[in-house]
């Protein structure tokens, strides 16, 4: 029995980072579905959500108007979750051009898009970050693919434009990469599994009000492909923002957007059932047994020790093992010292960033919700 829980929590893991990438990349060259795209101009409605955006929100603003579409087909909406310092300020001066949304208090990003939803008028609504910078043609680029009747949500690629400026954003933008490649992947064979909040879009007539817990981007998306509709990703609708360059940051943000998915999935877990099977095969493999990655890793390395004398290749293994957590304990007891190399920085984040996402759906399960957020400092630049 311990030899068989082993090997399936090994193989879970290989399954995850490794196998599932080659079979949806291998699946997309013998089963693409084709996606219509058209140069059309439905009204469309641009929503950002602000809390305490001083530093940013003026930029993204005139970035937004700035964008490649009819002038007369869209609006820009801010709503400036519970600000305190000068984003309704700001906000005022441009009051002609734009609707803005002002709550008293800080009730979070999810509260925010639903007060934003019931002013906006758009046929087709964009959801964008405050700290986001879209190119001219990013929006445009993301509607055509609305030309589709199948299509429901529409994602657009977003890049992180820091990788040199820390090992923590280096890594983070190597793993978004990885991200990426599973979203386009996945996208040809029918539809990706999850939004990402700095750039995407939707048909207004599918929204669903979300609970204040749940996480925006997550939550509609999963909605939206539980109805039968495609959630897709356009790689030429282009986005840039900063990477957390402080590793606390990003641990900060990683376990908030852990707990905020686990509990948005405890929620609506049941209206995912209604997904195609393929669907849900993907969700499994990209989300899911992911979030279960720390646990796997230390059954893998605790029942290893009880199989050292079973034969040479769990010595094997387990050699590996102690390599890769020696160099995870090098960069924990170094990592707030000195700039860590690579091959020590990329073992210690993802032992650590697998930890604290874990800590996520711990806090979940005992009842813990983050609703609102202070945006890392760090990734307040445009």
């Amino acid at each position: 029995m311990i030899i068989i829980i082993y090997w399936i929590a090994f193989f879970s893991i290989i399954a995850v980072y490794i196998g599932y990438p080659i079979t949806i990349f291998i699946i997309s060259k013998v089963y693409r579905v084709h996606i219509n795209k058209g140069d059309i101009t439905p009204m469309l409605s641009v929503i950002i959500s602000a809390h305490n955006e001083e530093n940013v929100i003026e930029k993204k603003i005139n970035n937004t108007l700035g964008i490649d579409y009819p002038k007369e087909k869209f609006e820009v909406i801010v709503v400036s979750d519970g600000s305190t310092d000068m984003t309704n300020d700001i906000l005022s001066r441009y009051s002609k051009r734009i609707k803005t949304v002002e709550i008293a208090e800080n009730r979070g990003k999810t509260n925010a898009i639903n007060q934003a939803m019931e002013v906006a008028s758009g046929e087709i609504v964009v959801f964008t970050d405050a700290n986001v910078r879209l190119a001219k043609d990013a929006v445009r680029k993301l509607v055509a693919n609305f030309v589709d009747p199948s299509v429901g949500c529409v994602c657009g690629q977003s890049t992180y434009s820091n990788p040199d400026e820390s090992e923590t954003a280096g890594s983070h933008s190597l793993y978004w990469r990885y991200e990426n490649f599973l979203k386009y992947y996945e996208s040809q064979t029918g539809s990706m599994c999850v939004a990402d909040g700095a750039i995407f879009g939707i048909r207004r007539s599918l929204y669903t009000p979300l609970a204040v817990e749940d996480i925006d981007d997550f939550a509609t998306s999963m909605l939206i492909l539980s109805k039968g509709y495609r959630v897709i990703l356009d790689p030429r609708s282009k986005a840039f923002e900063k990477s957390a360059i402080l590793l606390s940051e990003e641990l900060r943000r990683r376990r908030r957007i852990s707990n905020r998915l686990f509990s948005t999935y405890r929620r609506i877990r049941h209206e995912l059932h209604h997904m195609a099977w393929f669907d849900k095969y993907k969700f499994f493999f990209h989300r899911l047994l992911r979030w279960y990655t720390f646990l796997l890793l230390m059954s893998i390395l605790m029942l290893n020790v009880a199989l050292m004398a079973r034969g040479p290749i769990y010595t094997v293994l387990f050699a590996f093992q102690v390599i890769f957590y020696f160099l995870f304990f090098i960069g924990l007891m170094l990592g707030r010292k000195v700039r860590l190399p690579k091959w020590i920085f990329i073992p210690y984040f993802f032992v650590i960033m697998n930890y604290t996402q874990l800590m996520g759906i711990v806090d979940s399960l005992r009842g813990i919700r983050y609703i609102t957020w202070q945006s890392p400092h760090t990734t307040r630049k445009f």
